[in-house]
């Protein structure tokens, strides 16, 4: 089976479940974590994960793992932190993907020196961009990343983990909605309590 190099900063943030379910789920290739610091280890159980934390040298210890273990392709989350990882490409010559999440392809592209640098050295260097979603898609489009070099993937969930219960409400019995994420505006808490008015 062929080696992929995946780069987070953190393996893994309580917040970004999707990047572990999308690493177990892979079973063609061999996933190699490569990451600057270790967390949540008894959540997110993994073996193949190395950790180099002296940021003067991660990209050269990152350099060492991918040649040792061979490494075919090289895919990095969120696109801020594929900047800091462009020398990467460079020195490797290896297929460099990056996946935007959400922040990095909406708020930040009102930043004129992260556009700058996506414009003139991220794009550029990707040989291929996956978005979570058609309108971060277009949000990168409409930012200079050419259609050509663009895919969306939806972070899927497995809906085996949950399971429906048929419940029928009796007059006047209240309904109980729990909805869990972070307090932040693109995570639709203003349109849930809006929706829950109008019942």
């Amino acid at each position: 089976m062929k080696n992929i190099a995946v780069i987070t900063d953190r393996f893994l943030p309580i917040t970004q479940t999707f990047i572990y379910r999308e690493i177990t789920a892979i079973k063609n290739f061999n996933i190699i974590v490569l990451t600057r610091k270790k967390q949540n280890e008894e959540l997110f159980p993994y073996e193949s994960v190395y950790s180099f934390n002296n940021s003067s040298t991660v990209i050269y210890d990152f350099l060492r793992v991918i040649r040792r273990k061979k490494i075919k392709l090289i895919h990095i989350h969120f696109g801020v932190k594929a900047l800091q990882y462009l020398q990467l490409k460079k020195i490797s010559r290896l297929p460099f993907v990056i996946s935007f999440h959400g922040y990095d392809a909406s708020k930040i592209l009102k930043n004129p020196a992260i556009l700058s640098k996506y414009k003139k050295m991220l794009f550029p260097n990707a040989d291929l961009i996956i978005t979570v979603s058609q309108k971060l898609k277009d949000n990168l489009v409409n930012a200079g990343c050419p259609k050509d070099k663009m895919t969306v993937l939806w972070s899927g969930v497995n809906t085996e983990q949950f399971y429906y219960i048929a419940r029928t409400l009796q007059n006047n019995q209240t309904v109980k909605v729990l909805s869990i994420a972070r307090l932040t505006e693109k995570k639709g808490f203003p349109i849930l309590y809006d929706l829950l008015q109008m019942s």
